[in-house]
């Protein structure tokens, strides 16, 4: 969004997406269905200054792994 905010939506249940950020990746993970997917947190800082820069919300589509790439995991949640 303009103000720098990234919200998602699952594709397969609709349920809104827990989103979790660490210093390199953006993890969306749905405690619905269970998919995941993540986005590099570079690409997401420039849709997060074209947002800015546009007014607009950036809207993107992403893939859900059945199975993350070797070391792959989502940063821990803060009441973990």
């Amino acid at each position: 969004t303009p103000d720098g905010a990234i919200t998602a939506e699952c594709a397969i249940c609709g349920n809104r997406l827990e989103v979790r950020e660490d210093e390199r990746t953006v993890w969306f993970s749905c405690e619905t269905c269970g998919r995941q997917s993540y986005y590099s947190a570079a690409d997401a800082q420039r849709d997060r200054r074209r947002a800015a820069e546009t007014g607009e919300p950036v809207t993107l589509g992403h893939y859900y792994y059945d199975r993350l790439p070797a070391g792959a995991r989502p940063p821990r949640r803060n009441s973990d």
